[in-house]
């Protein structure tokens, strides 16, 4: 139950952004939606079967579930929770028209930042796609890939069927093995009837099958007549394995997985072509970074931090040849302050 409310939970969020650019801003013209009232709010009806449908349409489009089921046969108390997580979307958004929300300034903004976004994404997986459909792969190069991988493109599985019992103790496995001849086709029937032992169902087995707990099959898939009954010791278990009949392997003919193997050639190579189509167009295109920009300013020294250098400073003569002299000698001429001023005129006082 929690992985289910999980999963609604996302549905509710998509379902929100989705609204937002479809009904709440009025920007694309939503088609009346048919069918039956789901969610009514103060008698007026706020979510019907149709558009409930692209809700379950988008919810069967998560990795877990594409593929898993449709609409129809999506379980009732699945629809059900989708339908309960969708009743606090539908009263935030009653709530909004209520309030105008949609002449709000700020909502206008973050609308338009929303439909930027949407928008860019929308581009990049439009590029992304052709890109991918402008991929060419050779009829050899998909011919060589099916006879290479044929087994995975199997119609209908080979080998041979196999039912089996096992036992604790070899002499029940006995006792079973002279009970069961000439009954083969009864095999699983009174096979599960057994106390003794464990029936299990292999399914066809081939030589390569890696099935966990089989025991050796050798005997059984060599057999030149079927059904077979043949007794397999494994560890502590005596088996009674019951080979019931042998098929070859059906595959899909080449036209049948052409498009797959097509898609899956392409696959591997869009990455390096992706790379090479965005190279391609940064050459064509002139681009330039202002990464100066993004370099910390400089503070600029305070009003008072500058008129203490400018106090500290010593002053240096703008001419080469005369040197520490000429300096010694500015310095002497610097404007002197009132009190070096104050001392002078008593120092003329007293000569008097």
């Amino acid at each position: 139950m929690k992985s289910k409310m999980q999963i609604t939970s996302k549905i509710l969020v998509g379902g929100l952004i989705l609204t937002a650019l479809t009904g709440c801003g009025g920007l694309f013209k939503k088609d009346k939606e048919e069918g039956a009232a789901l969610i009514t709010i103060n008698g007026e009806a706020v979510l019907k079967q149709g558009e409930f449908n692209k809700y379950l349409e988008q919810f069967l489009q998560l990795p877990q579930l594409r593929g898993a089921m449709t609409i129809e046969t999506m379980p009732e108390v699945m629809k059900k929770n989708i339908l309960q997580s969708l009743v606090d979307q539908k009263v935030v958004l009653y709530w909004a028209k209520k309030n105008s929300v949609e002449g709000n300034a700020e909502f206008k903004k973050n609308l338009n930042d929303l439909i930027k976004l949407v928008t860019d994404q929308s581009m990049i997986k439009f590029f992304e796609k052709d890109t991918f459909d402008n991929i060419k792969i050779s009829e050899d190069d998909s011919k060589a890939e099916f006879e290479k991988n044929k087994k995975r493109f199997v119609k209908a599985e080979g080998g041979v069927a196999v039912v089996g019992i096992s036992f604790e103790k070899p002499m029940d496995a006995t006792a079973f093995m002279s009970r069961i001849k000439g009954k083969e086709a009864n095999f699983e029937v009174i096979a599960k009837e057994t106390k003794s032992g464990v029936f299990r169902n292999f399914g066809r087995v081939e030589k390569d099958s890696n099935i966990p707990g089989m025991p050796n099959m050798n005997s059984v898939l060599a057999a030149a007549t079927f059904p077979t009954i043949k007794m397999v010791k494994d560890g502590r278990l005596t088996w009674v394995i019951c080979g019931i009949d042998k098929k070859e392997a059906e595959y899909r003919t080449f036209e049948e997985a052409k498009k797959e193997i097509e898609d899956q050639l392409k696959m591997q190579k869009f990455g390096v072509e992706f790379k090479n189509r965005i190279d391609g167009l940064k050459k064509e295109y002139k681009i330039e970074l202002n990464e100066a920009a993004l370099a910390p300013k400089k503070e600029e020294p305070k009003a008072e931090e500058s008129k203490k250098l400018a106090e500290n400073e010593t002053p240096k003569c703008a001419c080469d040849e005369c040197g520490e002299k000429h300096a010694e000698e500015m310095k002497k001429e610097e404007p002197k302050t009132e009190e070096a001023a104050t001392e002078a005129e008593h120092k003329e006082e007293d000569k008097d």
